[in-house]
């Protein structure tokens, strides 16, 4: 099990790549507001955890091991923004992000299971992004 902040980096080097975007040490930083030495540290951690490949100054790709793990993470947010939009009746895409970012690892799977069947298996987020398809 890696930490809260783990999953964050996972899912910003996710959707940086989902983006086109080359990966690197400056752009997470700008992405998730930190320093450029803590995102270097938690690549590290990554790295060390098989979950990215990374090299000090070169691009930053998730592995197959932490390219699942970020599409789950992904998969969790945005059903929960689906969720928001559709049941709760949410408008505002920012807050709908932002209420998405803090219950999304609070809940199991299972939770998430049950609010695609409630949605009908969305396949795009609020946002206009594609919900990735996970193993069940």
């Amino acid at each position: 099990m890696i930490s809260t902040q783990a999953e964050d980096y996972l899912k910003c080097i996710y959707i940086l790549q989902e983006n086109g975007a080359r990966v690197r040490n400056s752009l997470i930083a700008q992405y998730l507001g930190v320093s450029p030495a803590t995102v270097t540290e938690m690549l590290q951690k990554l790295s060390k955890n098989r979950l990215i490949d990374y090299k000090p100054y070169s691009e930053v790709k998730l592995t197959d091991k932490g390219l699942k793990l970020a599409e789950k993470l992904i998969w969790k947010h945005r059903i929960i923004e689906c969720f928001l939009r559709d049941i709760l009746g949410y408008e505002d895409l920012n807050k709908i992000h932002l209420e998405a970012c803090r219950l999304e690892h609070a809940t199991s799977e299972e939770f998430i299971l049950r609010l695609c069947k409630i949605l009908n298996n969305p396949e795009v987020c609020p946002h206009g992004k594609k919900i990735p398809k996970i193993e069940k």
